[in-house]
């Protein structure tokens, strides 16, 4: 501890040393250093580490410390300037400066004592320190046990996609020896300006051979075979740091050869390298953990969720793609005490995403100069506090080159507390207030942006002046801020721990978010409230800063029942019961209760003491059981509702008797029967239940041929039938087993006739059909026969059917009764062509001889008819044929063919039918039915190109069926056409001043074939100016007319197509020069016109005149938006062509344009003016609304009255003002609307749970003369917050098992707890602190960790599970589960909940990046893609000292 404090007192002495006076170690002094002067030394700032004149004008402008002067703020910059310049110059000793020596001494032991601290396992000194002192503080609480330090580590791996090259070559030796001393040298250059080697910026790996023997130098290739090298070659953050960047990946290869030294280049292939992403990972950890105290025995506190949050910045110039963090469950790498505690994530969320139960966080893309935010909720076992933070990585990737590493730093900090940067906007994410290592006083210093972890704000602290108690509920706080910016406050306070800041308002008006910038918590048994608030110069400058806080107790809890389920049994005899069942629920708030029923109206609830009773008769029969729910709602803000499920069964009364099912039954039976044959089976039913329903079956009539099972109704013959043809009549009774039995009665009729002695006969073994293919159905065949040589019925009587085997595919059927065959599907005899089935001949004989039956086989035959049509092998046959083909070749060969049979499938005829073309060609028909077409003459592309004709042929079949193919023949070119040009002679003049390069004239020629290039040129008969594009036919002039020239020239132009040519005279004049431009009268011009103007209307006429006196025409050129405006050529009038519009274009300035008749049409001189059309108004446009007639809007329950929900804007295309204002209505009562913006605002605190939407009107106002009016219709839908927490069915859950019974992965154990919020509000997770067993996150299925085997005697287990609901600001409950495990055959009994410690971890994260996939890379002849990991392994070590008992 003294060697500790030492190296912090050695830091602090050269603080000392270096400011000159420990005057400025105040927190004062701290904040000014590191808020005014500290920017002002760093490396780029205007004179890097000495302060220039500007920045000490800076510093000077910054409020000083209250105990400083501004002559101690001067003396300070002069004797750090003096430093840095004499320490320059050598000089090391002297007045008002630093001494170098005595410096050097405390950096000195500053090292030193560094890496002891590092070598223990800290960061810093300040970390070392920090840990000794925590431990001396816990060991001198003898009185609270010993404190156990507990280091856990969570393993993460980060992957992102990125690029690599792979380089391959090939090598085939074709030598009669083998190849020896192969090497190959890869060479890569820079593209980008200077072609300069850049070896420097990549990472080569060792090739991978194949087919090449020999070690990394000394490569070999045996004769006559292939072998191959790859490299992977990676890109380091140098080849491209700020944008793409091309090099060429070439080389040369050396080899040996018959004892000769060879050397082949490899040409270079180009690459293009994207930018590296550059990564910081900002880790973000509560310093808390609130979770079980094991000092209060008698209650186990709940496990609050912590967070660790984490700030992914990419300061690089290129995407981390498709980035993903991969995490483990927290690990205890050494735990010194061997403490009972344990560590579990429990979700994790990305920005502002739904908290997932997922240990992984997909970031997806981060941008260049973007980051992203996540966060892991995390629990504890026990409490306790994070003393220690560490953090190391080391890479790895497949070249093992620590340069390509793209992590540039990770750091830990310390969070106070998620908070909400606001000003100058609130992007609504969380973000992390910090107190970072360089705090000097323990408060925060900084805040991390969700949005910026490379940049944080800096925080200075303000001071609490006076705390005062306006009522229990509300506080007004004075604060004195010193700097501006963001200032935190904080300050003790007495209040129930229970209560939270609702509302924070500034004296000036400003609101502080609550829970986020204003919140009160407890740690240590300590209750301070926080205030974080961002002050500007103006704030700054109030006398007198206060806010007022309104407090609440968040009525956090619902009324919870003591049963989930209460049942009763009531008698459907019973009409009224007063005091049925009592229900009962405690609120944990302490809030009144109320009992409500739903789903019911046979109960009533008394709502006071939750007493239920019958008001209404029940039947059983028509609802045995009645399930409804009771409600419990508390009478808190906002009040909560807790529910329950009641079962009342109904239990029976004997009143219903029984009744048969049907009322008469009858049956036929043989002579001779025997006794003990079943007959038949009566049945009846009892509609009551239990010994009411249970019944008995008995023959009313006495006799001894018959007797009924008293249990089952089965009619049996009781001695053998004899009498013959006879009818027995027996009446049957049925009684219920009631203890004032019911009963009723059945008639039984039995008729008994002779022995069925024969079966039937068919009158022929085998039956044949026939029948075409184009039967339709019910197309009779024929029909079977049989007779029955028996005398009676209904032993005589015949039935047919088919048999079971073919009956259900067959497309016949037969009449059973007269043994007709019949078509029941669609035959087609090209599928089957014969069908065999048999028909079944049955009589009607009855039991017990039953039914006898014979059977017959039938064969159908299935004729053809013409139902096919001919086809060819293809619909469409297309050739390709040169023009100057000969007549008499053969272009098509092809046969048709048909399936059905005899003359139908015969193929009979072929015609040919030209469609487009001519008919150029001729159709022969060869003995064995092929169709042969031939050119008749030569074809002429020019003339057709295309011939399309039709082959049709027909079947021998009557009528004939005919099928078809399209012959389509394509005439390719050939060039045997000459060009021609549009003209023999063209005429065109210029002036002798006119510049060279000036086009004169264009000449064009056409070919009518397809292939020919045409070349245009100047057949020269000397040396004309002039020039003519090959290509274009352009002809321009290449060299300057002077006076001596002729004044004119014939060129003779000749166009080719590579044989044919053709050729034109071009005559060119030159003539005299246009001197003067048209000059407007007058110009510019302004003309005033108003919107309702007829079109057609004249508005304004120009005017300008020609010296030349050349005729002038007039043009508008520029300024005609929409082609509103005309202008006479001639005259300069000026006319409207459509309507204006002054709401659309209220000004034109018009472009308008003299030319003259120039010379001959050349040489043409212009001029302009403009003319400025101003579009007077007329009211006319009502106001619209930007969003339609309907507006729909949003607030959140509980907000307060004056929220702004939105906005409300409408347009007026007279661009007239508009104004805002409410239409009357009880609903508009609620809400205002700004009458100059239209912000729409509350005038009320609403509640979702007493109206969810609200509809009013607001209307829109112009100014115009006189003003028009529009209204549209505002709907506003109130939003559910997270104001309810889950609620677990039972607050303790008490099970007891067998030892057996404990499995590893076995369910033990169903927890429940629902939300009454909406959305992901109301979506629970489950999570578990507890040692021995898991819980599923999605059911609530506990589920063993643990082998019971091993137990030997009785054990408990008691543990917490927490339901967590997905709300951004998530809410939690607890319940307690105590789990006995018996020894053996043991006793179940029911615990009730007491203590369990368990178990704290640690964090280990690893990164690994995964690549994208790569560019080609081309060393001589090939290059692929390649994927390769580079993985970068985080080792973050987290040292918790928890509160725990004494061991």
């Amino acid at each position: 501890m003294a060697a500790r404090i030492s190296s912090v007192g050695n830091y602090a002495e050269l603080s000392v040393l270096t400011v000159g006076s420990d005057i400025w170690f105040t927190e004062s002094g701290q904040i000014w250093w590191n808020a005014a002067l500290q920017p002002m030394l760093s490396d780029n700032s205007d004179g890097g580490q000495l302060i220039t004149e500007r920045e000490y004008q800076l510093i000077k402008e910054y409020p000083i410390p209250t105990n400083v002067t501004a002559a101690m703020v001067t003396e300070l910059v002069m004797r750090l300037n003096n430093t840095v310049h004499n320490w320059d110059r050598g000089v090391l000793e002297d007045s008002g400066m630093i001494s170098y020596r005595e410096y050097n001494v405390h950096v000195t032991k500053i090292n030193e004592d560094t890496e002891a601290a590092r070598q223990q396992g800290h960061d810093s000194i300040f970390s070392a320190y920090d840990s000794t002192a925590d431990e001396f503080e816990e060991a001198g609480k003898a009185d609270e046990g010993v404190c156990a330090k507990v280091r856990i580590q969570i393993k993460q791996r980060l992957v992102i996609t990125r690029d690599a090259f792979n380089a391959r070559l090939e090598i085939e030796n074709g030598e009669s020896d083998q190849l020896t001393d192969i090497r190959v040298v890869i060479e890569i250059y820079s593209r980008n300006g200077t072609r300069t080697l850049a070896m420097d910026r990549f990472a080569i790996g060792n090739p991978t051979i194949a087919g090449i023997t020999g070690t990394e130098t000394q490569w070999s290739l045996a004769t006559k075979t292939t072998g191959s090298a790859e490299w992977l070659i990676i890109p380091y953050s140098q080849a491209a740091p700020t944008q793409d960047t091309d090099y060429d990946i070439g080389g040369t290869l050396y080899y040996m050869v018959n004892g000769e030294n060879l050397s082949v280049p490899l040409f270079p292939d180009t690459i293009t390298v994207m930018p590296d992403p550059r990564l910081h990972l900002n880790y973000f950890l509560e310093k808390f953990v609130r979770a079980d105290d094991p000092f209060t025995k008698a209650v186990v506190e709940p496990s609050i969720p912590f967070t660790l949050g984490i700030l992914v910045s990419n300061s690089g110039f290129g995407a981390a793609k498709d980035l993903k963090i991969s995490s483990g469950q927290p690990e205890i790498i050494d735990n010194e005490k061997g403490l009972l505690i344990t560590f579990r994530i429990i979700g994790a969320q990305l920005g502002m995403q739904p908290i997932s139960p997922s240990l992984d966080v997909t970031f997806g893309n981060v941008d260049p100069h973007s980051t992203k935010m996540a966060r892991w909720l995390m629990t504890s076992s026990l409490q306790g506090k994070f003393s220690n933070y560490s953090a190391t990585f080391q890479n790895t990737n497949p070249l093992g080159d620590p340069q390509l590493s793209i992590m540039d730093s990770i750091y830990f900090h310390e969070l106070l507390h998620n908070v909400r940067v606001d000003w100058p906007a609130d992007d609504q994410l969380s973000d992390f207030l910090v107190i970072d290592k360089s705090s000097a006083t323990a408060l925060p210093n900084l805040i991390y942006k969700s949005d910026d972890g490379l940049n944080p704000l800096p925080v200075t602290i303000g001071n609490v002046t006076t705390l005062e108690f306006l009522s229990p509920k509300e506080i007004q706080v004075s604060v004195k801020a010193h700097y501006p910016g963001w200032v935190y406050f904080q300050t003790p306070v007495t209040v129930n721990t229970a209560l939270q800041v609702s509302a924070a308002i500034r004296s000036d008006g400003r609101q502080v978010i609550s829970e986020h910038n204003a919140w009160i918590d407890t740690i240590l048994n300590k209750t301070k409230l926080h205030i974080l608030d961002y002050f500007d110069n103006s704030t700054l400058k109030m006398a007198r800063v206060t806010y007022r806080l309104t407090l609440f107790r968040p009525n956090d809890r619902a009324p919870k029942f003591e049963k989930r389920r209460y049942e009763a049994n009531v008698s459907e005899a019973e009409s009224v019961i007063t005091d049925l069942l009592t229900t009962h629920a405690v609120d944990a708030d302490g809030d009144a209760v109320t009992y409500h029923l739903a789903d019911t109206n046979y109960f009533a609830i008394d709502s006071t003491n939750g007493s239920l009773s019958l008001i209404k008769e029940l039947d059983r029969e028509t609802v045995a059981e009645h399930t409804f729910r009771v409600f419990a709602v508390d009478n808190g803000t906002p009040s909560r509702t807790g529910t329950a499920a009641v079962s009342v069964i109904v239990t029976d009364i004997n009143d219903n008797a029984p009744e048969f099912e049907p009322s008469v039954y009858e049956a036929t039976i043989e002579v001779d029967t025997p006794p003990g044959f079943d007959v038949l089976q009566v049945m009846a039913k009892d509609n009551d239940v239990g010994s009411n329903a249970q019944l008995l079956y008995s023959l009313q009539t006495d006799g001894v041929v018959f007797s009924v099972n008293s249990s089952t109704g089965m009619l049996s013959t009781t001695e053998t039938i004899q009498s013959s043809p006879s009818t027995h009549t027996l009446t049957c009774v049925v009684s219920d087993k009631g203890v004032s039995p019911r009963n009723s009665t059945a008639n039984i009729i039995i008729n008994v006739i002779n022995k069925n002695l024969h079966p039937p006969e068919f009158g022929h073994l085998n039956y044949n059909f026939s029948s075409l293919e184009n039967a339709t159905i019910g197309f009779e065949l024929g029909e079977v026969s049989a007779t029955d040589a028996d005398s009676h019925s209904p032993n005589n009587v015949v039935r047919f059917s088919l048999a079971p085997a073919s009956s259900s595919r067959l497309p016949f059927s037969v009449d059973q009764e007269t043994g007709k065959v019949t078509v029941t599907g669609y035959l087609d005899r090209e599928t089957t062509d014969t069908y065999t089935f048999e028909i079944i001949a049955a009589d009607r004989g009855v039991p017990p001889t039953g039914q006898l039956s014979a059977t017959t086989t039938v064969m159908v035959s299935i004729l053809d008819v013409n139902d096919n049509r001919p086809s060819f092998p293809r619909s469409r046959f297309e050739y390709r044929i040169l023009e100057n083909l000969p007549s008499g070749e053969l272009i098509l060969k092809v046969k048709a063919t048909d399936s059905d049979l005899g003359s139908n499938g015969a193929i009979s005829s072929y015609e040919l039918t030209p469609v487009t073309g001519n008919a150029n060609f001729n159709l022969v028909v060869t003995n064995d039915s092929y169709a042969m077409i031939y050119t008749n003459s030569s074809l002429d592309r020019e003339e057709f190109d295309r011939h399309t004709l039709i082959l049709e042929v027909s079947d021998g079949g009557n009528p004939p069926r005919t099928g078809s193919t399209d012959v389509v023949i394509i005439v390719t070119d050939m060039n045997d056409n000459p060009p021609k040009f549009d003209s023999s002679l063209v005429q065109k003049s210029i002036s002798r001043d006119t510049p060279v390069n000036t086009p004169v004239a264009t000449v064009h020629a056409t070919d009518i074939d397809t292939t020919g290039l045409l070349r245009y040129s100047i057949n020269r008969t000397s040396n004309e100016p002039f020039q003519i594009n090959e290509d274009s036919g352009a002809v321009r002039l290449s060299k300057q007319l002077s006076i001596v020239d002729p004044s004119s020239f014939n060129l003779s132009v000749i166009v080719s197509d590579g044989i044919f040519t053709d050729k034109m005279s071009l005559i060119i004049n030159v003539i005299t020069t246009n001197t003067y431009a048209p000059e407007f009268d007058g110009a510019p011009y302004a003309v005033v016109v108003n919107e309702s103007v007829d079109a057609g209307r004249s508005i304004f006429q120009v005017t300008a005149t020609d010296r030349d006196s050349s005729l002038v025409t007039y043009l508008i050129t520029l300024g005609n938006t929409g082609n509103i405006f005309e202008i006479d050529s001639i005259e300069g009038i000026i006319s409207t062509r459509g309507e204006l519009d002054r709401e659309t274009t209220p000004f034109y300035q018009l472009t308008v344009e003299a030319s003259d008749g120039g010379i001959n049409g050349q040489n043409i001189l212009t001029s302009t003016a403009k003319v400025d059309v101003v579009v007077l108004d007329v009211n006319e446009h009502y106001p619209e609304f930007i969003s339609g007639g309907i507006i729909s809007l949003s607030v959140q329950e509980e907000s307060k009255p004056g929220i702004m929900l939105g906005q409300v804007l409408a347009t007026d295309e007279d661009r007239h003002n508009v104004s805002y204002h409410m239409v009357p209505g009880d609903e508009a009562a609620h809400f205002a609307v700004d009458t100059d913006s239209g912000n729409v605002t509350t005038n009320a605190t609403l509640d979702r749970e007493l109206k969810g939407s609200y509809q009013f009107e607001v209307e829109a106002r112009d100014n115009g003369e006189p003003p028009l009016t529009s209204t549209a219709v505002v709907m506003v839908t109130v939003t559910d917050i997270n104001d309810n927490e889950p609620e677990f069915d039972q607050s303790q859950y008490n099970i007891s098992l067998q030892a057996d019974d404990v499995v590893p992965g076995a369910v033990q154990l169903v927890v429940h707890a629902s939300d009454e919020d909406e959305g992901r509000n109301a979506v629970v997770t489950y999570s578990i602190a507890g040692v021995g067993f898991m819980v599923d996150n999605h059911t609530g299925e506990i589920t063993s960790e643990l082998d019971g085997s091993s137990v030997t005697e009785t054990t408990v287990y008691r543990f917490h599970v927490i339901a967590t609901d997905q709300g951004i600001q998530p809410k939690w409950s607890m319940a307690n589960v105590s789990i006995t495990v018996l020894p053996g055959n043991q006793t179940r009994v029911t615990l009730l909940p007491g203590n369990q410690t368990t178990d704290v971890g640690t964090t280990t994260i690893s990164m690994v990046t995964t690549p994208m996939q790569p560019k080609n890379t081309t060393v001589k002849t090939s290059g692929s893609p390649s994927i390769y990991r580079d993985s970068s392994l985080f080792f973050v070590t987290l040292l918790i000292v928890a509160r725990c008992m004494m061991l």
